[in-house]
């Protein structure tokens, strides 16, 4: 959030390259070529030195000594509408022998710029000629001299852009010790890099040291300038941005709202600075909930910057990125994905199809893929971002992990939980070695490994990993946090998968009460926790309240995404259990009906996901006793999950007892009895012998053995202590298990009350809603 001030940047005027054309002879070239175009002295130049075309010059020249006439390809590149990439790729070409040694030459090491045409150096270059020019400057001025603190500050800027963090605040760290040996403690020159370091702690995940050093900063500023200097705008911004990374939203906004007077007094209520705060303030309405206030912010900052830089300038492309952001919060996703594909291309433009200035905005609108359910596209996208970030920073790098989590959640959605599985583990890999585990950074791609785990059936490592990320960021934030609302609402859904029902219920009623007070009862960031509550409560028998609880699900979801989404078809999947638990089977058969529609169109017959829907219709068509229809959905059900799954994974152990108790009903007792066997060993051996689900499926072993068999009889004798710990003696299902022995099988069978079984989507969990910088 801390501004820098750069060079103007400026739009491609009346060029249009082909892009065969330019990948046969390369940028450079066609750029020189285009150079000459603006400027015949050049062409005529060349061709008195005898070059027949710019390719050949240009390499040429300083070795036959021309520098003059080299020098002014650089100044003109730096002169004309070209864009920024387009610079870089001059100078580069231009100053290719020259750079170093006229760096070292000149002696003002921490300037890290072209010698030839004064453009700043970036990336690699910057940090390349910056430990050369720290090695001179040591040793003509010594190890603590105030030149060489200039040098460290200016290196560790460059090596902040690599994203080396670590290494930048060790070098500003080194600075400032020379800096207040020299000046003391209150200079302004020690606020200065106090506030670097402030930057330095904030993206390293310091969030407390952030705010420490931030807070030091802004009193000596303070002191320095008054407290209504533009000068302080840089520093309060950052002590903003502290507070915003320690939750403290109201500060976050009362900040920024002093730097907007400032701007306001001082620029003008039009200038383009004041636009950079309104979106920075806009990031705090966000984050309180104040989502219209967050919109009105952003629509002005994108005005301000259209009217300065013009509709197509990278500049007014992320006001446009941060706008979607909030037409995605509320609820407007289609508006989201038109400004998105709209900024990406002109960054795209503007920089390159491939290049690093873009995966911002195409991380985002992968991301609003995904909301749309177009996993494909989320896909397709953030694998071009992981090829871009691996290439710019290394395959180990922060960036890489953020677009392996990503897309972990975009194999999710296709329903390849191995790969999914297998790319959240590398990005926590990254993460880890990075920060360690604890770090307040690693409990997002724990989170993500957390929904990994259970994708693929591992219940138990997804529910530790759950806990762990609770853990992390009730330490950072403290328990009544939004993102810790948000983490309980996937460590509920986790201890759900356990059958830890009762557990499942208070956490996510603590997460919901947390996220109500900050969203609001209608918005769509706690439906996943309506889910979890939703599910608990069937589990636990509460039918009455599950149904009202999944009716509350389905009138947001319908509401935010429309009536075909596959979040909506996620709370259709909860009402019709509910309903079906309820003995309203006709109604349960409809609205499964209706959510295999969604789930056929939108993830295709051979999803993971659609089993879970079939097997929901047919719990729905045996209800309604039509035994034969449901037993082929059901078939198929288990024969994609043994595909996607295996044979020992629970839930093609669900989707087993279902059919077992088909199979039962058709008269099939023998295959029924080795179908619910197999379903039984699998949930003894994954959720323990004591487990809920345990019980559930010898209740309906027992009604596959004749009265008076000892099997029965073994079985209910087994169930019923479960049943009394878990949902207690006087639940439907205890009390049926204590009738079971002495009522004949098919009176059972017609009377047995509904028991709900998982039928669709699981509901996403929440994502960043972080704008762009």
């Amino acid at each position: 959030m801390r501004r820098k001030f750069k060079r103007r940047d400026v739009e491609m005027a009346n060029m249009e390259l082909d892009s065969v054309a330019v990948g046969q002879a390369g940028i450079p070239d066609m750029l020189l070529v285009f150079l000459e175009r603006r400027s015949p002295q050049l062409l005529s130049s060349r061709v008195k030195h005898g070059f027949t075309s710019s390719r050949q010059a240009v390499p040429d020249l300083f070795g036959r000594g021309q520098l003059p006439l080299a020098i002014p390809y650089c100044h003109l590149a730096c002169a004309v509408d070209l864009p920024h990439g387009f610079i870089e790729a001059v100078c580069s070409r231009v100053c290719q022998s020259l750079p170093v040694m006229a760096y070292l030459h000149k002696a003002a090491w921490h300037e890290l710029a072209c010698s030839v045409c004064g453009h700043a150096y970036s990336g690699d270059a910057a940090f390349t000629l910056g430990t050369a020019g720290l090695r001179c400057c040591e040793e003509k001025h010594g190890v603590e001299s105030l030149p060489s603190a200039r040098v460290l500050c200016s290196l560790a800027i460059a090596s902040g852009d690599l994203g080396r963090y670590r290494q930048q605040l060790q070098l500003l760290q080194r600075a400032l010790r020379i800096y207040e040996s020299a000046f003391g403690g209150s200079h302004i020159t020690v606020g200065v890099t106090l506030g670097l370091m402030a930057d330095a702690h904030g993206q390293l995940g310091e969030y407390h040291k952030q705010k420490e050093a931030g807070e030091t900063a802004l009193r000596i500023e303070e002191a320095e300038f008054g407290v209504g200097s533009s000068k302080l705008c840089s520093t309060l911004t950052t002590v903003a941005s502290a507070h915003r990374n320690l939750g403290n939203y109201q500060q976050q906004k009362d900040i920024l709202e002093r730097v907007l007077g400032i701007d306001r007094a001082v620029l003008g209520p039009e200038h383009v600075d004041a636009a950079a705060t309104m979106v920075n303030l806009a990031d705090a309405e966000g984050n309180l909930g104040n989502y219209a206030a967050q919109q009105e912010l952003l629509e002005k900052a994108l005005a301000i910057k259209e009217k300065h830089f013009g509709c197509n300038h990278p500049s007014t492309a992320i006001a446009m990125v941060n706008l979607a952001a909030a037409h995605a919060h509320m609820g407007k996703y289609t508006s989201q994905q038109k400004l998105l594909v709209k900024a990406l291309r002109i960054k795209q433009r503007e920089f390159g199809q491939d290049h690093v200035n873009n995966t911002v905005a195409m991380r985002s609108l992968a991301e609003s893929y995904g909301r749309l359910g177009e996993y494909h596209k989320q896909k397709e996208l953030l694998e071009s971002v992981l090829s871009i970030v691996e290439l710019e920073f290394g395959v180990e790098h922060l960036e890489v992990a953020a677009t392996l989590g990503g897309l972990s959640l975009a194999e999710a959605g296709l329903g390849n939980y191995k790969r999914q599985l297998e790319l959240a583990l590398r990005s926590m890999t990254i993460v880890e070695r990075e920060h360690g585990r604890k770090h307040v950074r690693s409990a997002a791609a724990l989170r993500v490994l957390a929904q990994a785990w259970a994708s693929t059936g591992d219940y138990k490592k997804a529910a530790q990993t759950s806990k762990e990320t609770c853990d992390i960021l009730q330490e950072a934030y403290g328990p009544k946090h939004v993102l810790v609302a948000e983490a309980l609402a996937t460590y509920a859904h986790a201890m759900g998968n356990l059958g830890q029902y009762q557990e499942q219920l208070q956490l996510a009623k603590s997460s919901l009460k947390t996220l109500e007070l900050h969203f609001g009862s209608r918005h769509l960031s706690i439906l996943s926790c309506l889910a979890a509550v939703a599910s608990a409560h069937a589990e636990l028998g509460h039918f009455q309240e599950a149904c009202k609880v999944a009716e509350r699900a389905c009138a947001i979801a319908e509401s935010s995404f429309g009536a075909e989404h596959l979040v909506t078809m996620s709370s259709l999947c909860l009402l019709a259990n509910a309903e079906g638990a309820l003995g309203h089977y006709e109604a349960k058969q409809q609205l499964f009906e209706r959510a295999l529609r969604i789930g056929t169109a939108r993830l295709g017959e051979g999803h993971a996901d659609v089993a879970l829907l079939l097997r929901g219709l047919g719990s729905a068509l045996s209800e309604t006793g039509r035994p034969e229809a449901a037993k082929p959905l059901l078939e198929k059900a288990a024969l994609l999950q043994k595909e996607h799954f295996g044979l020992e994974h629970v839930e093609t152990a669900r989707t087993e007892r279902c059919l077992g108790m088909i199979l039962v009903a058709l008269g099939n007792a023998a295959e029924a009895q080795d179908i619910l066997q197999h379903a039984l060993s699998v949930f003894e051996t994954q959720l323990g012998e004591a487990h809920l689900q345990v019980a559930k499926t010898l209740r309906h072993l027992a009604m596959a053995y004749p009265i008076g068999a000892p099997e029965r009889k073994d079985a209910v004798e087994r169930a019923l202590p479960i049943l009394y710990r878990e949902v207690g003696k006087e639940h439907p299902w205890t009390l049926e298990m204590m009738r079971i022995q002495t009522t004949k099988r098919q009176r059972l069978l017609k009377e047995s009350p509904g028991e709900p079984e998982t039928g669709g989507h699981k509901l996403p969990a929440n994502q960043s809603r972080l704008p762009e910088r």
